[in-house]
């Protein structure tokens, strides 16, 4: 599972109500490029979610690769009394379950990965505090700047090109 934006932070994809199993595998960037926004309202928390939409114009997106069961996964094979990524992400309503190639910032390797992207992609709005510190907090984690040398050496981990 590619994760991007706020669930690159352990802390968050790991809390007890959401996915305690997830385990990180290795930092990676997205090998096509894409526009790092905000287009998804979250009405449960009440603020802009964070989203990638492909663009020739855009930058590969950095993120962090998660080995999730697959029943934590997808909502039609969950576990009893669980939630699944797919309810957390608002699967159907606000984003739609895809497969992406990435590229593993450490092995190199390049694997398919399944993320989430949003389905609404016109609308724009800044994120509050909180969530943009889930994201920072997930890049910490990472230490893109320690990392990025083999997969992606011009790019910082937002999808922003250096300098």
């Amino acid at each position: 599972m590619f994760q991007y934006g706020s669930n690159m932070c352990g802390q968050r994809i790991r809390a007890g109500d959401r996915i305690p199993e997830a385990r990180s595998v290795e930092a990676a960037w997205t090998d096509d490029t894409f526009d790092f926004t905000f287009p998804v309202w979250s009405r449960t928390a009440n603020r802009a979610a964070c989203g990638i939409i492909g663009s020739d114009t855009g930058r590969r997106i950095f993120g962090a690769i998660y080995l999730i069961p697959y029943n934590l996964i997808d909502r039609s094979c969950a576990r009893r009394g669980r939630k699944t990524l797919d309810v957390i992400e608002g699967e159907g309503v606000n984003y739609e379950r895809r497969s992406i190639r990435v590229i593993g910032v450490e092995s190199g390797q390049h694997f398919s990965a399944l993320t989430y992207l949003p389905i609404e992609q016109s609308w724009r709005a800044p994120t509050d505090q909180e969530y943009a510190e889930y994201i920072f907090s997930g890049l910490a984690e990472l230490r893109p700047e320690q990392k990025r040398s083999r997969a992606n050496p011009s790019e910082d981990c937002l999808g922003l090109k250096d300098g």
